[in-house]
């Protein structure tokens, strides 16, 4: 059996987005089920024993490097601080690229994938988004071919943390809502990554959805590092303004006038975070302890969470956050290390966390908690980590293969019952 998998990112690429099917395909196929991947622009040749179609196209992205010689911001969508031109590139890209700046791909993307699908040994097909231009080429295609679909919602789409502070007008977020609607209504079933996300898609009017969450791949975490020793906390990935909250600072600079708990600290962040987040932080005690690092690759990241006894996680106080939960939280269970996780109240993080005892998750306005809870921790450092005895094999992506195989041949198997009616 063969799947076509629709996705923009994949393979060797930094994006967060390329790790949840880069990593499934590989396992999925050990499942009796063998993909075809489509995918965009890729750089570099992915070394994999499944075919992979690579679309390149010219894209406003490309075309903002050549114009301003640099790439565009990470945080444009959601930066409040910018300036003119980048202002304008997004509330272009909000009203006239619908549902995003990858929709002019889909024309070309059709054409390719016509020659590819004319051989007939397709039985499904994937789209992952976002973008979510890809569920716009899979529903064509799908409805094109005859064959059955399963779209994957990463991220939901309207319902994006940052979708309602887009400059976008009434008509461009009506056209949204009723493609949004199309996809969700007319694909077989829809996989996302939390139940409260799947109850959201479900409002929207998915006719099926299942919940199959972010995980991690064992392969990366074969060889952990002892555990750490010193009062060290990490976070690593993307940390935008949304995400942070002067109230866990605070918890720490009070910490900090031990001046024994301030010389056994270190706080360091890898990846990107909001302009201006260092300087905020210079006029605590601990700013001293407080050191940036650029983003690492993942398969040094996952190496270098090990060497962290705290990994620090924190949740945007914004609408539909109770569903999100980040691909580097399973990456930090791997590691067993001790998870100190913020975010709004009874949030699907907060269940898994609590389910399996793997750290700490501390709700928005109860941050003074983190004091308490470090101050322990400190005084009775030589203590087993609360990470270190958490049953965590059921996000291994190993296991998770064989939910999506079981889904994809149910699928597969209704739609055919389906279309003999």
């Amino acid at each position: 059996m063969k799947f076509l998998l629709i996705t923009y990112y994949f393979g060797n690429t930094p994006d967060v987005g390329a790790q949840r099917w880069t990593k499934n395909s590989k396992y999925i196929q050990k499942n009796g089920w063998e993909p075809v991947v489509f995918t965009f622009n890729q750089k570099e040749k992915f070394d994999c024993e499944f075919e992979v179609i690579n679309h390149k196209t010219l894209e406003p992205n490309t075309i903002y490097s050549s114009l301003f010689k640099k790439k565009v911001p990470s945080d444009i969508l959601t930066s409040k601080k910018t300036n003119f031109w980048n202002k304008l590139l997004v509330l272009i890209r909000s009203n006239l690229f619908i549902p995003d700046s990858r929709i002019i791909t889909t024309i070309s993307s059709k054409k390719t994938l016509r020659k590819r699908l004319v051989k007939g040994d397709i039985d499904l097909i994937v789209s992952s988004g976002p973008p979510h231009s890809m569920h716009l080429i899979a529903k064509s295609m799908s409805k094109e071919f005859n064959i059955p679909w399963i779209a994957d919602f990463r991220d939901p789409w309207t319902g994006i943390e940052y979708f309602k502070n887009l400059p976008i007008s009434s008509i461009a977020t009506s056209i949204h809502k009723k493609l949004e609607k199309k996809v969700l209504s007319s694909c077989d079933c829809v996989i996302t990554v939390s139940k409260s996300w799947a109850n959201h898609l479900n409002d929207l009017g998915a006719r099926k959805t299942e919940v199959i969450h972010n995980g991690y791949d064992p392969e990366d975490f074969k060889e952990n590092n002892a555990k750490s020793t010193n009062f060290s906390i990490a976070h690593f990935g993307t940390y935008p303004k949304s995400r942070n909250h002067s109230k866990l600072w605070e918890a720490i600079n009070e910490l900090c006038k031990n001046e024994s708990f301030k010389n056994n600290l270190d706080l360091h962040f890898y990846g990107f975070t909001y302009r201006g987040f260092k300087a905020e932080l210079e006029k605590y005690n601990f700013s001293d302890k407080l050191e940036l690092f650029s983003p690492l690759p993942h398969s040094a990241a996952t190496k270098k969470m090990s060497d962290y006894r705290y990994l620090l996680l924190s949740l945007s106080d914004t609408e539909l956050s109770e569903g999100r939960i980040p691909l580097k939280f399973y990456e930090y269970l791997a590691t067993n290390r001790t998870v100190i996780a913020f975010g709004k109240k009874d949030t699907d993080l907060s269940k898994i966390i609590n389910r399996l005892d793997c750290g700490y998750y501390i709700n928005y306005g109860e941050e003074f908690k983190l004091k308490e809870i470090l101050l322990h921790e400190f005084e009775n450092k030589n203590t087993i980590q609360k990470g270190s005895t958490s049953v965590i094999s059921e996000f291994s992506k190993v296991e998770q293969a064989k939910q999506y195989s079981s889904l994809f041949s149910k699928t597969v198997k209704d739609y055919s019952s389906k279309k003999n009616l």
